[in-house]
């Protein structure tokens, strides 16, 4: 059997053997964690320490919400908001700018407009920083996104429970008969991929230029849009719950039990997705980010997680440097997955009708015991097929799948169901990894113009695809008529955009940047074989 293999996020740790490590059976063992002990939690090994967070911490989270936005929202939503049509910034707007504006709505107004680079102690500067990051490891944050923080993170029991109540990332729950896990088809296969590209368009907003300036930043307005769809649905989760409670005696919905749904614990983990997990699994991928990479990163998602609803204080406590932001990231792999004993049942496959070709049919791991409960089926499965050969990463089901193992690691994917694939598959995996780190690799010594351009032209490419992958349209992140799939094309929603001939001149910018990368290769080949042609010359007949 070959030996465990472990992801140590703290390089202290590395000569510490496995037999000392604490492995993290059960979540409510984090309250018991002392500073330096070295924990193990789904392979992944650090030490604890004050900035980690324990489980006692998390629950107090779990019953606390966005006040600011729930208190506001039905006022957005009634006759102060209707100026502002189906767009629920607009209807803020609106509602906020009337003449006796309720209170309610001006404290969040006034919450959003306030200078977040102070109240984070961020700056201009450090955010435009961030901004670079994102686009100079475009493809391997992109990459951890997909394969770790929503194949894995988004599939934690809690978080599971939301999607699946709302149908967010995963089949509807009708897809099959009551009490069975939902079951994969192409209508929800499309409207999970359309969800995932939304969020990806929400990121990419995010690290545009002047993005998060309050009142006109395209990033700052997806945020905030985001924040009122999170308080959308709050509202109609627990409207349902109480509906339930009052017909029947009981819901599929505990408040009281499990908390406020998409409570603060919520967003935090959900911020933690983007602010940690992609850093972390940078490293994975073999490229080791700076640190002042690293407090860039962490200081622009420290502003976004101020306009998406969370707490200041567990801002400036949690986040107020890289340190602390990665010990929320190794806090969270206890707490969110440590003492589930029983996998939950994973989506069923479409296999009967044809969606997967016979070549990519991987027997997927089945444990002896599963929680039966279907609305914690995770999103993992849905999130990985929902890409498969789709432009302009054209991979297959078991290419994912081999990203997801490696990012995620060998215990919580097959905990997962993530299907193990061949050895070809792997060997595509690592070769494709290798090549795609070598530009910002190679950025690193070249000279800054060249990673400059390479940047401009990768945040072209990104929007561009994205953009056309919506269906040339800007989504506006509209809360939908429950069960609904197909959005409304309404507003400057759907803009036309075009691209034929900018995609092609994109394409010639990244012929000129990667033709720079081989001439500077040639070169130094070339200078490198002359010199060993003339070491040998002075070898053998001691001629210059």
């Amino acid at each position: 059997m070959p030996a465990k293999k472990f992801f140590y996020l703290d390089p202290s740790v590395l000569q510490i053997s496995p037999a000392e490590f604490k492995e993290a059976q059960n979540a409510v063992d984090s309250n018991a964690y002392r500073d330096g002990d070295v924990v193990e939690a789904w392979d992944h090994v650090f030490r604890w320490n004050s900035d980690c967070v324990p489980l006692r911490k998390w629950e107090v989270w779990r019953f606390e919400s966005d006040e600011l936005a729930d208190a506001a929202l039905p006022f957005i939503i009634k006759a102060a908001g209707e100026r502002g049509g189906t767009d629920l910034l607009s209807r803020l707007e609106s509602a906020a700018t009337m003449k006796d504006a309720e209170p309610a709505v001006t404290a969040l107004w006034q919450h959003l407009h306030a200078d977040a680079y102070a109240i984070m102690d961020t700056s201009k500067e450090q955010i435009e920083r961030g901004q670079a990051v994102f686009y100079r490891y475009a493809p391997q944050i992109l990459a951890s996104l997909l394969h770790f923080s929503l194949s894995s993170g988004f599939s934690s029991p809690r978080i599971s429970k939301i999607l699946n109540l709302t149908s967010y990332l995963v089949p509807p729950m009708s897809s099959t008969p009551e009490g069975d896990a939902p079951r994969i088809s192409k209508e929800s296969n499309d409207r999970t991929f359309q969800r995932l590209m939304e969020t990806t368009q929400w990121m990419v907003d995010c690290m545009g230029d002047g993005a998060m300036e309050p009142g006109s930043g395209i990033g700052w307005c997806s945020t905030v849009r985001v924040r009122l769809l999170h308080t959308t649905m709050r509202a109609r989760l627990l409207q349902r719950s109480k509906r339930e409670f009052e017909a029947t005696g009981m819901s599929r919905y505990d408040e009281e039990v499990e908390g406020t749904p998409i409570s603060m614990e919520d967003m935090v983990c959900t911020l933690g997705a983007f602010a940690n997990c992609p850093l972390m699994c940078l490293v994975k991928t073999g490229i080791v980010p700076t640190q002042q990479e690293c407090e860039d990163w962490t200081g622009i998602w420290r502003v976004i997680g101020y306009y998406f609803g969370i707490n200041p204080a567990i801002l400036t406590t949690h986040y107020a440097n890289w340190e602390k932001n990665k010990a929320m990231g190794c806090s969270s792999i206890v707490t969110m997955f440590a003492g589930e004993a029983d996998p939950p049942s994973p989506c069923h496959f479409p296999f009967e009708i044809g969606l997967i070709p016979p070549a990519s049919r991987i027997t997927r791991i089945r444990p002896s015991t599963v929680n039966q409960d279907p609305y914690l089926t995770p999103a993992t499965l849905p999130v990985l097929f929902c890409l498969v050969n789709r432009w302009p990463i054209p991979f297959t089901f078991a290419q994912h799948c081999v990203a997801a193992r490696h990012l995620m690691g060998e215990t919580l994917s097959d905990w997962l169901c993530v299907p193990r694939a061949t050895w070809r598959d792997e060997l595509i995996y690592h070769a494709l990894f290798k090549m795609a780190n070598l530009p910002a690799l190679f950025a690193r010594v070249y000279r800054r113009g060249w990673d400059k351009k390479r940047r401009e032209v990768m945040k072209k490419s990104v929007e561009k695809a994205v953009r056309y992958e919506l269906g040339n349209r800007a989504s506006k992140f509209r809360p939908r008529a429950p069960g609904a799939f197909i959005p409304t094309k309404e507003g400057d929603e759907f803009g036309g955009i075009e691209h034929g001939n900018e995609v092609g001149a994109t394409l010639a910018e990244w012929v000129v940047l990667y033709g720079e990368v081989f001439v500077v290769f040639g070169a130094l080949a070339g200078a490198a074989f002359w010199g060993v042609g003339k070491a040998r010359l002075v070898y053998e007949f001691g001629v210059w």
